[in-house]
């Protein structure tokens, strides 16, 4: 009897996460850089950073951020050029989330050049790109 009440409250505890509405839509954030185009879409939980050659019809991920904010033609005190800012979740090693994860600056490789304690700080700094229509 006590097996089937724990299946029976498992059973009912589970299927709300099953038909849970997920969002799919794309946030659609397109900057265009010199000959190509970088393009940032959700997948429902996370921003996919996508860097494409319109010549060549190819399009390349480059990232996953929990939060892509902007991008940045170039900042001071940074050599590199064509940098973005986005939010990671940080996983504690025994458990658990930073929800204050800083906001990190990256390159297309992957590279991190620092972090800024938020966007209005960056844009004193930095020259960004307009984001496309």
């Amino acid at each position: 009897m006590k097996k089937l009440f724990l299946y029976l409250f498992l059973g009912l505890l589970l299927s709300g996460n099953a038909f849970a509405d997920l969002n799919y839509e794309p946030i659609g954030k397109t900057y265009v850089i010199e000959d190509q185009i970088l393009i940032v879409s959700n997948n429902g939980f996370l921003d996919e950073v996508y860097l494409c050659k319109p010549t060549a019809e190819k399009c390349k991920q480059i990232a996953k951020h929990f939060s892509f904010m902007a991008l940045a033609k170039e900042c001071e005190g940074i050599e590199k050029k064509n940098i973005y800012f986005a939010v990671n979740k940080e996983h504690f090693f025994m458990g658990g989330i930073n929800e204050n994860a800083p906001l990190r600056i990256y390159d297309f490789e992957g590279n991190v050049y620092g972090s800024a304690p938020n966007l209005e700080y960056a844009k004193n700094h930095c020259e960004f790109y307009e984001e496309s229509k």
